[in-house]
């Protein structure tokens, strides 16, 4: 999602985004490599103009994007630590507010149903995680993430999470 909603939108080696919104309606993972994300994620599109150089800049200095960025760093991922297969497919309830979003921590305007279907391979480990995700925001910058049913590996689980953002 971040790389789709970079202004320009970036690209993730093995990733590949359908729709044209700020959330994407679905991504595919094909043998996609997370420990090249970061590079991918700072990493200025060739041929930029001077306005999307200016947008990428932006979106650089937002909080999410550096969180992002310092989890990848942070995960310390090497080249195979970690590989995804499969599919994601989002459905936005609202229309996102691109402009808070970006320069703000008011995530109200996030309201998603996201439906997973992929295989993490992290070092030798393979977990098969299936299941909807409900996912919505707050002026405070929050993010909860809630599901009813979600497997892993055929083990059932109750998600109820709430992710605070914090300040960049």
């Amino acid at each position: 999602m971040a790389s789709s909603a970079s202004k320009p939108r970036l690209a993730l080696p093995g990733v590949e985004i359908e729709g044209e919104g700020l959330f994407p309606e679905k991504v595919v993972f094909t043998s996609s490599d997370v420990s090249l994300y970061y590079d991918a994620l700072t990493s200025k599109p060739k041929d930029a103009s001077i306005i999307d150089s200016a947008l990428f800049a932006a979106t650089q200095r937002s909080s999410l994007m550096q969180q992002i960025q310092r989890i990848l760093l942070d995960k310390g991922y090497e080249k195979d630590d970690l590989i995804v297969d499969g599919d994601i497919s989002i459905n936005t309830k609202k229309d996102p507010d691109e402009l808070e979003l970006m320069l703000g921590r008011d995530l109200s305007s996030i309201s998603l149903s996201i439906k997973v279907d992929c295989t993490l391979k992290e070092r030798g480990k393979e977990w098969r995680v299936k299941g909807v995700l409900e996912v919505f925001g707050d002026s405070k910058g929050n993010l909860v993430v809630q599901s009813n049913m979600f497997t892993v590996n055929s083990s059932k689980y109750k998600v109820d999470l709430k992710y605070r953002l914090k300040s960049g």
